[in-house]
């Protein structure tokens, strides 16, 4: 990630940052040592990480951290939408 991507939010997040975060709970957990349930909770705007875990888990991610952090909320977006069926059936 270049300073010049950075001056361009439409950059934001990479394709590999998407990638990275797309992984299983499972594989999220073995690469940053944060456990499924947190990553869950993540994703679903349950809870929110500090920056000090958004440092560490885009650094253990090989990420930018502005990358991550920008993956992060597209995700957490795109699976607390209406129609997100962890939502539909109720699970927490």
């Amino acid at each position: 990630m270049t300073a010049q991507d950075r001056d361009h939010p439409s950059a934001f997040p990479s394709e590999d940052a998407k990638q990275k975060l797309a992984q299983s709970y499972a594989q999220l957990k073995l690469a940053t040592g944060i456990d499924r349930a947190v990553w869950s909770r993540y994703f679903r705007g349950k809870r929110s990480p500090t920056l000090r875990q958004c440092q560490q888990a885009a650094v253990a991610l090989e990420l930018d951290a502005i990358d991550f952090v920008a993956a992060l909320l597209e995700r957490v977006a795109a699976q607390s939408s209406p129609g997100d069926a962890d939502l539909v059936r109720g699970i927490d």
